[in-house]
C-alpha cells in the first residue's frame, strides 16, 4: 500500500524539478514563451579594395514586428548606394532605404549594396557612366551643351565662308 503523504512529496519535486528545468531551457518549451528583442545591424559591405567612411547605430526591435530600414550612413569613394539586402552578395531580400522589414526569426543584419559611378561629364562628353556590380557597361547619354552647338555653328559658318573666297579665286 502506498503511503499518501511520500506520493505528495514525490509529486511536489517532480513539479518543482520541471519548473527548474524549463526555466534554464533543459525541458519542453512553453507555448506562451516570446523571444526577447532582436537586434538590427547595419554593414557598410565595401566592394572589394575600397573601403567605406561613416557608421550607422542599430536597433533592437520586438520579435516578429517590423522596422523601417535606415537612410544610408556609409559612403565609399566611386560608387553609388542602391540599398540594402540581407546578404552581403546581395542574394538576399533587397530594401531601399525607408522600405518596412519584417523581423521573421532572428537578428537581421542589412549590408549596404554598391555600384561603381564616374563623374558627371560635360561638353561633349559621355554624361553619366555607370558601371553595375557585375561588370557590365551601361550604355551613356550623350549630353551637348549649348555652348558646344554655338561652337559647331560658328565653326561650319567660317568653313562655309572659306569655301565660297576659294570658289571666288
Amino acid at each position: 500500500m502506498l503511503n499518501q503523504r511520500k506520493l505528495g512529496v514525490a509529486f511536489i519535486w517532480t513539479a518543482v524539478a520541471a519548473s527548474i528545468l524549463v526555466g534554464f531551457g533543459m525541458g519542453a518549451p512553453s507555448s506562451h514563451a516570446t523571444p526577447g528583442p532582436v537586434s538590427v545591424l547595419y554593414a557598410a559591405n565595401a566592394p572589394a579594395g575600397t573601403s567605406a567612411r561613416g557608421n550607422m547605430t542599430g536597433l533592437m526591435v520586438a520579435f516578429k514586428s517590423t522596422f523601417k530600414a535606415a537612410t544610408n550612413g556609409f559612403a565609399v569613394p566611386g560608387y553609388a548606394f542602391t540599398g540594402w539586402n540581407t546578404a552581403a552578395d546581395g542574394s538576399g531580400t533587397a530594401f531601399s532605404a525607408g522600405a518596412t522589414v519584417p523581423v521573421e526569426f532572428a537578428d537581421v543584419t542589412l549590408y549596404a549594396q554598391w555600384v561603381v559611378s564616374a563623374p558627371h561629364g560635360r561638353g561633349f562628353g559621355l554624361g553619366d557612366t555607370t558601371i553595375e556590380a557585375g561588370g557590365s557597361l551601361v550604355p551613356p547619354v550623350i549630353s551637348v551643351s549649348i555652348a558646344a552647338l554655338v561652337l559647331l555653328a560658328w565653326a561650319g559658318a567660317v568653313l562655309v565662308i572659306g569655301l565660297r573666297r576659294l570658289r571666288s579665286r
